[in-house]
């Protein structure tokens, strides 16, 4: 009987984190899709970003790691596609940020937590934020700042964020390879920078935790 319930409870609990990320973090990008950047809230040279798969369809909303380069944005009547190089936990060709030999800049703990909480909603609830233009704008300039960028601001955000996280929990880069640059011509991005460094949420984390805890209950039956 014991084991029973066991078995109940954890199923119970990784059908919750399950429901949980594909609600909120399942996006559907994989290395080599083509996607497109629309215009979303926001003043700044950067974010917020639309992503979509084609005109209709919003897949989810990001910002930028970087600031030194300048890319075409898709509108209703102009598509400009971009390529998926890679969804890593650094920017490739990281630009003013890089970090090590290989210019890779890795992605912050703090602005991973400030893009979760973006991403789930709740940003809101837990600062000052708020889902206007001029909230987008301040969440855009604490991510620069933490990201040792141009044009950041050590603004209440970035205060929020410190000593929250120890990782970067589930939210990675997607980096881009291909697509328009700021001469609105196509090809192989020589400077990837802003361009690449959208962040999106990761699940598989969660998901391998909760079927590991369900392997456990199942072995506990077992025995």
């Amino acid at each position: 009987m014991k084991a029973r319930k066991l078995i109940l409870i954890i199923f119970v609990a990784l059908a919750g984190m399950i429901f949980s990320v594909s609600a909120v973090q399942a996006y559907p990008v994989n290395v080599g899709d083509t996607v497109y950047l629309f215009n979303g809230l926001g003043s700044t040279a950067g974010g917020e970003f639309v992503i979509k798969k084609n005109l209709d369809d919003e897949l989810f909303r990001t910002f930028c790691m970087e600031t030194n380069e300048y890319i075409q944005l898709s509108t209703a009547n102009s598509l400009k596609p971009f390529i998926i190089s890679s969804i890593t936990d650094y920017a490739e060709n990281g630009g003013v940020g890089g970090q090590d030999e290989s210019n890779k800049d890795y992605l912050d703990t703090r602005t991973a937590y400030l893009y979760y909480h973006y991403s789930v909603g709740n940003l809101d609830d837990i600062s000052a934020f708020t889902y206007t233009a001029s909230g987008v704008d301040d969440l855009q300039k604490a991510i620069w700042f933490i990201e040792n960028e141009n044009n950041g601001d050590n603004n209440y955000l970035v205060d929020l964020a410190t000593d929250k996280w120890s990782d970067i929990g589930p939210v990675r880069v997607m980096n881009l390879a291909w697509g328009y640059n700021y001469n609105n011509t196509w090809g192989s991005i020589g400077s990837p920078a802003q361009s690449q460094l959208t962040l999106v949420p990761e699940p598989t984390t969660m998901l391998l935790l909760g079927f590991g805890l369900l392997g456990l209950g199942l072995a506990r039956r077992k025995s």
